[in-house]
């Protein structure tokens, strides 16, 4: 991706705040798991990233960050969060 697009701490502080905020209302919502949030999202970011920049760039923003996280261990804390509890 174009560094010239590469969002400020700050941005970044932000949108994940809002992000987290949205979690934790979807957890409210009967019926919905955290899985299946972070499911739903993941796709439609995966697909607004496709409309804004193209399947390519998509593509290799996700074979990025698989190769970022594919040796992350889950967050023991986070994972007690999918059981129902609300997130911090």
């Amino acid at each position: 991706m174009d560094p010239g697009l590469t969002p400020s701490e700050e941005t970044c502080a932000a949108v994940t705040a809002e992000l987290h905020h949205a979690i934790r209302h979807l957890m409210g919502v009967n019926g919905v798991s955290v899985t299946q949030i972070l499911a739903v999202m993941h796709a439609e970011i995966v697909t607004q990233i496709t409309s804004v920049f193209g399947g390519r760039v998509a593509a290799e923003c996700c074979e990025a960050a698989a190769k970022r996280v594919a040796e992350m261990p889950p967050k023991a804390d986070f994972a007690s969060d999918i059981t129902g509890a609300v997130m911090q």
